[in-house]
């Protein structure tokens, strides 16, 4: 595995799952009725960041990984201020 230099955070996003929400609004309509509907359809948002990643070598590669990810956190030590 290559060591990495630094990272550069290039773009974040968040967006709902169009799945999660029917879903979500689904069962809340069962469960709960109208109130429940409402509810259910604030879905689930997903939330992605794009690294740059800088290798010591000097080799370069971009990857968008999930905010609650262990690469997430690992990606984030090596930050460029």
């Amino acid at each position: 595995m290559k060591k990495i230099k630094k990272t550069i955070i290039v773009a974040n996003d968040s967006r709902k799952s169009g799945v999660s929400v029917v879903g979500r609004a689904a069962i809340g309509a069962i469960v709960l009725g109208p109130i429940g509907l409402l509810a259910g359809a604030t879905g689930k948002n997903k939330q992605t960041t794009t690294f740059q990643i800088i290798y010591e070598d000097s080799t370069q590669e971009t990857k968008v990984v999930n905010n609650n990810s262990k690469e997430f956190k690992e990606y984030c030590k090596y930050l460029y201020e």
